[in-house]
């Protein structure tokens, strides 16, 4: 059974402490979803 993609968990970015920034989300979908994070062109890993 397929299922289209949603978020679980709305995308939030959030600035540490240490000065680190953490990107969260949750989505689900049949088949499973792939998530990348881009800033312009740039793939974060």
């Amino acid at each position: 059974m397929s299922l289209a993609p949603f978020f679980e968990k709305a995308p939030s970015i959030i600035n540490k402490p240490d000065g680190t920034v953490l990107f969260e989300c949750m989505c689900n979908s049949n088949p499973e979803p792939t998530v990348k994070w881009f800033f312009k062109v740039h793939l974060f890993v």
